[in-house]
């Protein structure tokens, strides 16, 4: 109908995944090994991130959590974020390793990994996955011993994101180009901005996923949290239970768990949109202001949750007392909330 099939960048056209299945298999079976395999590819590089920092029984327990959590329940009917959310783990990765190692080669494959979402066509998710190198990189400048590993750490940090920018520039120029003459073009009033926030009255799913009925079931539950399917912010409580154990403690005096510990609370508190005032001016900020449905930040809160997790995992895993009052209190909260 005369509209750009290329410039509708959820096409993904470019994602590497579309190459693996769909030129030589039938269109189903491609669909379905495409969702699989995007979920397990961000399994595998949750693992291999986290066992940078911890024991294999704690990397996989993060793996699992960020794998298979809400996140990704939430977005099944969406290939397109299934496909981006397997870049985010090995984003992370890259970017630490550029700061350990100080090579660009590390950032380079950062910022191909953050370029595959852009191909993967779903931009709201680089706009996601680049909040959480950003927060990262600040906060880790900000605790350096000095200015210049400060330096570093913000020129790699920054570098990665650049680099993904100008690999992708293919989809997201064409792509730019079609959402200028979109509605979206003159911005977004407050209620756009802010739809699709999560309630706090959505606490008892956090304890049972299900705790207002399924979709199934034809209950309406949902009724005023329209997307509906866009709620799912569970993790179970163990896992919960696990990233306090993991942020407290040692790991509460750890620079690289204080920093998911930051990240974790501030996704948090962010995607109740409307419920804070945070989003009242958030529509003056470039790019990032044009985006909608801020419970989509539960991303910044499950990859927070599945760092935390497996370092509460090691710590239970080895010798001496661990304190289990604060997952306790955190999870009789919930359940009375």
């Amino acid at each position: 109908c005369g509209m750009p099939l290329f410039s509708e960048s959820q096409a993904g056209d470019f994602h590497p995944l579309k190459y693996v299945f769909y030129p030589w298999m039938e269109t189903w079976k491609a669909f379905n090994l495409d969702t699989v395999f995007s979920i397990w590819l961000a399994g595998a590089g949750t693992y291999g991130w986290l066992r940078r920092h911890v024991g294999p029984a704690g990397a996989l327990t993060g793996a699992v959590i960020f794998g298979a959590g809400g996140f990704t329940w939430a977005h099944l009917m969406h290939t397109s974020m299934i496909n981006a959310l397997a870049s985010v783990p090995f984003v992370v990765w890259a970017l630490e390793w550029s700061w350990s190692t100080g090579r660009w080669r590390a950032a380079a494959l950062g910022g191909f990994a953050l370029a595959c979402q852009v191909f993967a066509g779903h931009l709201q998710d680089v706009i996601l996955c680049s909040g959480i190198v950003g927060f990262l990189g600040l906060y880790r400048a900000c605790t350096s011993a000095g200015r210049n590993e400060a330096r570093v750490v913000l020129a790699r940090t920054f570098g990665l994101v650049t680099l993904g920018v100008l690999i992708s520039a293919a989809q997201w120029v064409p792509s730019k180009e079609l959402l200028d003459r979109s509605p979206r073009a003159g911005g977004l009033t407050y209620d756009e901005l802010t739809y699709g926030s999560w309630s706090p009255e959505l606490l008892p799913t956090l304890v049972i996923r299900e705790a207002y009925g399924t979709r199934a079931r034809d209950t309406d539950w949902m009724d005023g949290f329209y997307p509906y399917h866009e709620m799912n912010a569970y993790l179970g409580l163990l896992a919960l239970a696990l990233a306090v154990v993991g942020a407290s403690g040692p790991g509460g005096r750890d620079r690289w768990a204080g920093g998911l510990a930051l990240l974790t609370v501030t996704g948090a508190l962010l995607m109740l949109g409307r419920f804070t005032f945070l989003f009242d001016y958030a529509n003056r900020i470039p790019v990032a202001g044009s985006s909608r449905v801020p419970v989509r930040l539960h991303l910044w809160v499950s990859l927070g949750v599945a760092g935390l997790a497996a370092v509460g995992v090691e710590r239970l895993r080895r010798p001496g007392f661990v304190s289990l009052k604060g997952a306790a209190g955190l999870v009789l909260a919930l359940v009375a909330a």
